[in-house]
C-alpha cells in the first residue's frame, strides 16, 4: 500500500512539473516588442527602413483590452509587426497631445507613419486577427509605395 501512495505521489509531482511547465511555456508567447514614442524611434524606422506603428489606447477603454487579450496574442499579427514595423504604444490619458497632434478620435486607434512621422494609414476601433492583418499587411505595401515616391538625396 505504500508502495502505491508513493507511486501516487510521484505520478501527482510529474503531473505538476509537466503542468507548470505548459504554464510557463503559455506565458512565454512571442509579444509585441513596443518601443517607447521618441524621437529615436523615427531614427531607428529610417534606419531599418520600416514603418512606425503606433498603438494608442486608454486603461479604461473595454475595445482596447479586447484588442491586447485577442488580437495581440495571435502569434502570426505578433510576428508581424515585429518583423515589419516599429511598434509604439502609447496611453491617451497619459499622452494626450500624441492623440491630438494625431487626431486620435476613438479607440484603440493604430496608425502608420514614416520614418518622416507622416501618416501612411490608420485604423480606429477594435479590429480582430483577420481584420487586423489586412490592415497591417495594406498598410506596409502603401508605405513601400510612399517611399518610392519619395525624392531621393
Amino acid at each position: 500500500m505504500i508502495k502505491n501512495i508513493k507511486s501516487g505521489f510521484y505520478a501527482l509531482l510529474i503531473l505538476q512539473l509537466f503542468l507548470s511547465l505548459g504554464a510557463y511555456a503559455a506565458s512565454d508567447v512571442q509579444q509585441v516588442k513596443w518601443q517607447k514614442f521618441d524621437k529615436k524611434v523615427f531614427a531607428i524606422a529610417k534606419q531599418k527602413n520600416q514603418p512606425v506603428l503606433l498603438l494608442v489606447k486608454a486603461d479604461w477603454c473595454p475595445h482596447c483590452h479586447e484588442f491586447q487579450d485577442k488580437t495581440l496574442k495571435d502569434g502570426q499579427i505578433v510576428k508581424y509587426i515585429n518583423e515589419h514595423f516599429i511598434p509604439v504604444r502609447v496611453d491617451v490619458d497619459t499622452d494626450k497631445k500624441i492623440a491630438l497632434d494625431y487626431r486620435v478620435t476613438g479607440l484603440p486607434t493604430m496608425i502608420i507613419l514614416d520614418s518622416d512621422n507622416s501618416i501612411i494609414k490608420t485604423s480606429v476601433g477594435f479590429t480582430a486577427g483577420p481584420e487586423t492583418m489586412t490592415y497591417l499587411s495594406q498598410g506596409l505595401q502603401e508605405y513601400e509605395q510612399f517611399k518610392k515616391l519619395e525624392p531621393k538625396n
